[in-house]
């Protein structure tokens, strides 16, 4: 399983124009004692690139990211691909108390997009032929996998199993076939 280690840089300039600089480090082994690049050998990088003045970039960095892949394309996990990905579950969590807010100034929770949805697997609420009951199974894996996962929102507050996966639908995107090169 080849693992690669990247880093991400954003930036932006004063016309709100933002590109990313990403390149390669050391790559990361799992389950090894190794730490992530440390946000001071970042920073510095950044120091010594972006600057007002006598730096090679003027841009403004508005963030960075440290991502580790882990290729698994030669032997890879889960189901079969059967089904298309456009087809999925989108599963709301902690509804009420987190996330984007309905019109009605509910927070309609954060949602999680699960694809190539099994739908022999699931059960479907029979007065919503669109609505999947998440309160057993197979979401009850899920919801255990997520919150050992110490699954989070968008601003960093970890979500109890309670939480999780509160509601679901099945969805179906709309995807382009595949063109020929």
């Amino acid at each position: 399983m080849p693992i690669t280690t990247l880093i991400h840089v954003f930036t932006t300039d004063a016309q709100q124009y933002t590109e990313a600089v990403s390149f390669n480090v050391d790559p990361l082994a799992f389950a090894a004692a190794q730490d992530i690049p440390t946000s001071t050998l970042i920073e510095a990088f950044i120091s010594a690139t972006f600057a007002s003045t006598a730096r090679p970039s003027t841009s403004k960095v508005i963030g960075y990211s440290v991502e580790i892949v882990n290729d698994l394309e030669l032997s890879p996990l889960g189901g079969n691909g059967s089904v298309a990905t456009a087809i999925a579950a989108k599963c709301r969590s902690g509804i009420g108390s987190i996330g984007p807010v309905s019109p009605v100034g509910v927070p309609e929770g954060i949602e999680l997009r699960i694809p190539g949805l099994n739908k022999s697997a699931v059960v479907f609420d029979p007065v919503n032929p669109n609505s999947i009951s998440t309160p057993g199974s197979p979401f009850a894996a899920v919801r255990t996998a997520l919150s050992a996962l110490n699954y989070q929102d968008d601003q960093g507050n970890i979500l109890g199993s309670g939480a999780i996966v509160e509601t679901a639908i099945a969805f179906n995107g709309k995807r382009a076939p595949k063109r020929s090169r």
